[in-house]
């Protein structure tokens, strides 16, 4: 969906590290929070992630 005109403002918090199978990052309890939580691959053999979290400011 496109909205013209609205923008959200994010600020980085957190950047971590995790192994492949931990999903914890992904825990979807805010508070009531904006965030955004990027999840993208580290190592040649996947087995580490890079963790980004923002949240709205």
């Amino acid at each position: 969906m496109i909205i013209h005109g609205n923008f959200l403002d994010y600020e980085i918090y957190e950047i971590s590290k995790a192994k492949q199978n931990d999903l914890s990052c992904t825990n979807q309890n805010t508070n009531g929070l904006k965030l955004v939580t990027l999840v993208t691959c580290d190592s040649f053999d996947d087995s580490f992630r890079t963790i980004i979290k923002a949240k709205e400011i």
